[in-house]
């Protein structure tokens, strides 16, 4: 059999060690690129969130001021407002017949006291603004619908008794000129009584309820009275 020498790849006399040490510093060389621009991208994500935070403290500082004028002078006008109102609600209750003051008072509410605190409410651009508006004309709004009710009430119940000393007067002219009459003007009298005291309900408090009822059995009363007068001019 032939004697076949084996190849082998080496050139006599040359050293291949500096060409792998050479490899090896190119690989550390790129790995230190690597690390470099990791390290570089750290540094500019920190320092934009650095930034990022700074600015976002200083819009916070701007609404947190923004917010504390906007206090300062909505408190002045909310003041002055309340003022406005509270005049206007007093002239229309004291200039207004008791008998249609509820829907006076309704109209008012609704046009005038709740277009003023929808206008004082733009006025809050800020979070802590709005927030301090929404507090100041929820408390302006349930105050002036008690105002308006309780003034209703009172004039209400005013407006009834007054109605009971016209009816007391008719029943006793009438009892005194027909004494056969007298049964139908003390039912007359109860019935104009609780039909003003149903009627009116929701605006009449206990009280006052129980006094129209104490009118109407003085006017019974009087009526009574009337009657035996005429009855004895017979």
């Amino acid at each position: 059999m032939p004697n076949i020498p084996q190849y082998k790849n080496r050139i006599d006399g040359l050293d291949t060690r500096p060409i792998m040490r050479a490899a090896d510093a190119s690989a550390d060389t790129a790995r230190a690129t690597v690390s470099t621009y990791n390290l570089l991208g750290r540094q500019v994500a920190d320092a934009a969130g650095a930034i990022g935070g700074a600015v976002t403290d200083w819009q916070e500082e701007r609404d947190r001021v923004k917010a504390t004028e906007e206090i300062s002078q909505g408190s002045a006008v909310g003041a002055a407002l309340n003022a406005t109102l509270a005049q206007e609600m007093n002239e229309l209750v004291n200039t207004t017949d008791p008998n249609i003051l509820p829907q006076k008072v309704q109209e008012f509410y609704a046009n005038r006291v709740e277009t003023a605190l929808g206008d004082f409410t733009t006025k809050f651009s800020t979070k802590q603004g709005q927030e301090y508006a929404t507090q100041i004309t929820t408390r302006m709004r349930q105050h002036f619908f008690e105002v308006g009710a309780g003034a209703t009430s009172t004039a209400k119940g005013s407006a009834l008794r007054q109605n009971m000393v016209t009816l007391a007067n008719q029943s006793s002219v009438a009892a005194r000129e027909d004494p056969t009459s007298l049964n139908l003007q003390l039912h007359l009298i109860d019935t104009t009584t609780e039909g003003m005291i149903s009627s009116n309900a929701k605006w009449l408090t206990p009280d006052q309820v129980a006094a129209l009822r104490a009118d109407a059995q003085r006017t019974r009363g009087e009526v009574v009275k009337a009657a035996g007068v005429g009855m004895a001019q017979i």
